[in-house]
């Protein structure tokens, strides 16, 4: 298990963010600045800002992370529901509850149109649609 999320098992956020940001680092110089991998890096790093009450910068995370989405047509994704799940949640702690009721909704209307069952409150920082028996 990569050590980025095991410190967020522990609630050791600002080790879990440094981690992320070091494999995001990575990622960049290997793939480049718009791979779509990139995108669930740049989401967990919201969700570990978000955790860490510093709300503005996590929101630029999930809008990177939705624009890495948008750019390699990636709209109706399970990893786009995710990061918009998440972001939502992030917005309700801003008090911005118009904008996170939009953002579930638009989760939710992915998840119906891919037949995607899981609730989006049942997915951890670090699921998205691979299974966790998957071979890599």
């Amino acid at each position: 298990m990569p050590s980025g999320i095991f410190d967020f098992d522990r609630r050791q956020f600002s080790a879990a963010e440094t981690e992320f940001r070091r494999a995001l680092q990575i990622r960049r110089a290997t793939f480049g600045r718009d791979h779509a991998s990139l995108s669930m890096i740049y989401m967990n790093i919201g969700v570990v800002l978000t955790q860490r009450n510093a709300h503005e910068k996590a929101e630029g995370m999930f809008l990177e992370a939705l624009r890495i989405q948008r750019i390699n047509d990636k709209q109706v994704d399970p990893d786009t529901a995710q990061i918009l799940a998440h972001f939502a949640k992030l917005l309700h702690k801003m008090k911005r509850h118009a904008e996170a009721h939009e953002m579930e909704a638009r989760s939710a209307r992915i998840r119906a149109e891919l037949e995607y069952t899981v609730p989006a409150s049942q997915l951890g920082i670090f699921t998205n649609r691979y299974s966790s028996d998957h071979q890599w």
